[in-house]
C-alpha cells in the first residue's frame, strides 16, 4: 500500500524515473514517511485509549494484595504498558506503599514505567519485522 502510494506520487505525477538515484531516493522518502505516520497515528491513538482505560486507580486495584516474582514481572509490564510519566509515577506509587503493595513490586512498577517508550517498542518491531522477513 506504501510502496503503491509512494510510486503513483514520485514516478506518476512528479515524473522522475524510478531508476534515477533522486527517484529512488524520493520514493524511499515518501514510503517511509507515510509508514511513519500511519504508525505513529494508530499507536498515539492506541496509548490515548489505554491511559483513559487503565486508571491509576485501576492499576493500584489490580496490584493490591500480590507478592512474589509474578507480582514483579506484573508491576514491570503494567509500568511498560502503561503511559505514566514520572510526574504520576510517584503519586501512583506513594498509593502503592499505603495500599501495603510490597516494596519490590511498587519499585519494579516505578523503575518501568517512565523509562519504556511505547512509540519506540513500536517502531522497534516494525523496524525488526522487516529485517527478519527480508532475511528469510
Amino acid at each position: 500500500m506504501f510502496d503503491a502510494l509512494a510510486s503513483l506520487l514520485v514516478f506518476d505525477l512528479a515524473g522522475l524515473d524510478p531508476a534515477s538515484p533522486t527517484g529512488a531516493a524520493l520514493h524511499f522518502f515518501v514510503m517511509d514517511v507515510a509508514k511513519i505516520l500511519v504508525l505513529l497515528t494508530t499507536v498515539i491513538y492506541l496509548m490515548g485509549w489505554l491511559r483513559a482505560l487503565l486508571t491509576p486507580e485501576r492499576v493500584r486495584a489490580m496490584m493490591r494484595g500480590r507478592s512474589g516474582p509474578g507480582a514483579r514481572l506484573m508491576a514491570v509490564g503494567l509500568g511498560a504498558v502503561t503511559p505514566f510519566c514520572s510526574c504520576s509515577s510517584i503519586p501512583l506509587f506513594n498509593g502503592f506503599v499505603e495500599a501495603g503493595i510490597p516494596l519490590g513490586v511498587t519499585l519494579s512498577f516505578l523503575i518501568a514505567s517512565p523509562m519504556v517508550n511505547q512509540v519506540a517498542v513500536v517502531v522497534l518491531a516494525g523496524v525488526l519485522f522487516n529485517s527478519l522477513r527480508s532475511v528469510f
